[in-house]
């Protein structure tokens, strides 16, 4: 079933969640698009603050005040002025909103569109393709504008074509993917999956091929990663969303880095607003200590993709390693008011708390960064109450997840320099470097590990890592 709407300018297509003005898609995050979907659907029916809280934000901890941004938001990308012919969302005062436009449902946008077919038959009237008339027409405006926000290269004739002609399903698949991709909050769905559905449905489907292989980059074997990669340049040959995608594999899986800014580098030289390639060369510069560069790489990106929460959590992220705390926290806050749900951001706040000694806001932050179980929250608020942070990092250690074949050796590491233990911390770095693990190299920036720089086992490890090589067991 389709569901499509249209009211004023506007069409939203609520299964894709996107909102279209003329032709262009708005940009909206999709948390929003969600109150906005669930404000149309209701009808004349008033929703209260208590059924969006429920309905938008299940099991996870968010303020209130999240509404109130998001329906801001709303009211600007709308258009709403206070002048009556512009209102869409109203405040019902003490109760909630109601949506109070008139609204076409699908069936009532393709009748339309059947007359406006007949007519056009009897005219010699060109067709104007981004004219939303109907179903069939406002499908295809949205598929047009989906490739175009999410980075389609219109000027590689091949990869048009096989972006061109691509079937409306395929199309949905992808385009929840790279949403629930870029949001990195896979609660519900797994972006990887949608991908090779859209593949499935569409085997030469470029754009799916390389949202594939992004997604693989971040596996812990880096085989997938390159194979599609390799299959995407089969189809459409090099360009700069793969040559990102590939520099992101050399630097995490290879320590190449070398190869991998030489890969950013051609990927910026082949299309210079390509935020993915300066927001990943931005994450290469901070981990080789170019901080300064790195921040200038990562707010171009985020000037090319404002919408992206994983550029501005990584921005917030890039200030803690620089030790500007307020700047950290500011960006942090902003992506949260976005996305409550989004745990990287609510991880980075926590660092950055403790940082400052704000034990409390730290704590508070950890809850928040994961769906928990009522039993677990209550016994590690107990554990804090009675010993604070150190406490609870001990907890975890004392709980055997931080020995010899611990799954995680960076974030043990990461615990026993926070409790003063450096022979600990350092053991486990070097499993970690060991290990390739994918975090390792963050070791070279964390303002945790200061303590521990000036040991030779610690510059052992940073050269390992700086130098593409394991460290040999002792």
């Amino acid at each position: 079933m389709q569901r499509i709407y249209e009211f004023g300018e506007f069409t939203l297509d609520a299964s894709r969640l996107m909102l279209i003005r003329g032709g262009d898609e708005v940009q909206v995050s999709p948390k929003a698009i969600e109150l906005l979907v669930l404000l149309v659907e209701s009808g004349d029916r008033v929703v209260t603050r208590t059924e969006i809280m429920d309905r938008l934000w299940q099991d996870t901890f968010v303020e209130e005040g999240n509404i109130n941004f998001h329906i801001s938001n709303l009211r600007r990308a709308l258009g709403q002025n206070g002048k009556p012919e512009s209102q869409y969302i109203r405040t019902v005062p003490r109760k909630g909103y109601k949506f109070i436009a008139a609204v076409k449902t699908a069936a009532e946008v393709s009748e339309r569109a059947d007359g406006h077919n007949r007519e056009r038959r009897r005219s010699s009237r060109l067709w104007r393709p981004f004219a939303i008339g109907g179903a069939v027409i406002a499908a295809t405006a949205i598929i047009l504008a989906s490739a175009f926000a999410l980075g389609l290269r219109q000027d590689n004739r091949n990869a048009a074509n096989l972006n061109s002609d691509v079937p409306p399903e395929a199309v949905a698949l992808y385009t929840k993917g790279k949403r629930v991709w870029e949001s990195r909050v896979f609660n519900d769905q797994d972006p990887a999956e949608l991908f090779r559905q859209a593949i499935t449905i569409s085997p030469k489907y470029l754009d799916a091929h390389v949202a594939l292989a992004d997604t693989y980059a971040f596996d812990a074997t880096p085989e997938r990663a390159e194979q599609t990669i390799a299959r995407a340049k089969s189809l459409g040959g090099e360009s700069a969303d793969l040559l990102a995608t590939q520099a992101f594999v050399k630097m995490f899986h290879y320590w190449d880095w070398q190869g991998a800014e030489a890969d950013f580098a051609n990927a910026i030289s082949l299309e210079t607003n390509n935020a993915k390639a300066r927001h990943w060369y931005g994450v290469l510069l901070s981990l080789t200590g170019r901080l300064d560069e790195a921040r200038d790489q990562m707010r171009r990106a985020r000037e090319l993709a404002p919408d992206s929460l994983i550029i501005a959590a990584d921005l917030g992220q890039l200030e803690y390693f620089a030790g500007d705390l307020s700047a950290a926290a500011a960006e942090l806050q902003n992506v949260l008011r976005v996305e409550p749900r989004f745990a990287m951001a609510r991880r980075y706040l926590a660092e950055v708390h403790e940082a400052r000694g704000d034990e409390a806001e730290a704590f508070e932050e950890r809850l928040k960064s994961g769906v928990r179980r009522s039993t677990d929250i209550a016994e590690s608020r107990k554990v804090f109450e009675q010993g604070g942070l150190r406490h609870l990092w001990q907890r975890t250690i004392n709980n055997g997840r931080c020995n010899a074949d611990s799954a995680n050796p960076y974030d043990c590491a990461r615990l026993y320099a926070k409790l003063g233990d450096e022979e600990k911390a350092l053991e486990q770095l070097e499993i970690a470097v060991r290990k390739r693990q994918f975090h390792a190299p963050f070791a070279l920036v964390d303002p945790v590990f200061g303590p521990l720089r000036e040991s030779d086992r610690f510059r052992a490890v940073s050269q390992a890592v700086e130098q593409g090589r394991s460290l040999a067991r002792q």
